[in-house]
């Protein structure tokens, strides 16, 4: 990349996520949570829940609501231009990537936190301590459970015509690395006016979203799923006791 492209697309970057930074490689999440679960079956689970952080590649974890708005494209948009024409100045390449809207950042809603930590994580714990079944008090917590959340905004659904706005929200629970039980509690709600979403502190927000979560909620505790969850829980650790005995 030529420098004067370099610069002109900073400009963009930064209205999206921040512009890169040079120096150490940065850590891609943080743990904001861990449990050690005592099984009421016996044995022993750990769950941590963690928190994606915003490197030159990933957008950061929603720690908050946040609320993406028709301006917020406006404004890129805008970048975009001068950016085209400051490469044209400067003899740069004039060939541009595309952006989504949801790429955009949008502003920050500091009163609404995501649920994930403090309502999802809690009542999955639950369950796992009441209704998780492991054969011989086996203890699993060098192999915990990651509760990984992603995603909680609004956005508009279109940039012309309509003034409806809908909420994304994502996370999911998965084994160790090396396992393969994956849980996903990821949704896209019906549309409604900013203004309807915002009455009483984003009180539309926070109901709709707790009743979508204890859907997931009710879902995680069908014995199906924990089946899966205890058999890959025991797949792990007898493939990590074999690698130990018998390492490369």
């Amino acid at each position: 990349m030529q420098y004067g492209n370099a610069k002109s697309a900073c400009l963009l970057t930064f209205l999206l996520f921040g512009c890169a930074n040079t120096g150490p490689e940065k850590p891609l999440s943080k743990v904001s949570n861990e449990e050690v679960i005592k099984l009421k079956s016996g044995g022993y689970v750990k769950t941590q829940s963690f928190q994606l952080l915003e490197t030159d590649y990933q957008a950061p974890s929603d720690t908050v609501l946040r609320v993406i708005t028709k301006s917020d494209t406006s404004s890129v948009a805008a970048a975009k231009a001068a950016t085209f024409l400051l490469t044209v100045l400067l003899g740069g390449n004039t060939s541009q990537s595309t952006f989504s809207k949801h790429d955009l950042k949008g502003s920050k809603i500091n009163t609404v936190g995501n649920p994930s930590v403090d309502y999802f994580l809690p009542n999955i714990n639950r369950v796992i301590k009441d209704s998780l079944y492991v054969k011989d008090n086996a203890d699993y917590r060098n192999y915990p459970l990651s509760i990984r959340y992603f995603e909680f905004y609004l956005v508009y659904t279109e940039l012309a015509g309509s003034s409806n706005y809908e909420l994304i929200y994502a996370m999911n629970v998965s084994a160790s690395n090396s396992g393969n039980y994956k849980f996903d509690c990821s949704f896209t709600t019906g549309s409604y006016p900013l203004d309807e979403w915002s009455l009483s502190g984003y009180q539309k927000v926070k109901d709709i979203v707790k009743s979508k979560l204890d859907g997931c909620i009710i879902e995680f505790g069908k014995e199906s799923n924990l089946k899966l969850l205890a058999s890959d829980l025991e797949s792990i650790k007898k493939k990590t006791l074999k690698i130990n005995k018998y390492p490369t």
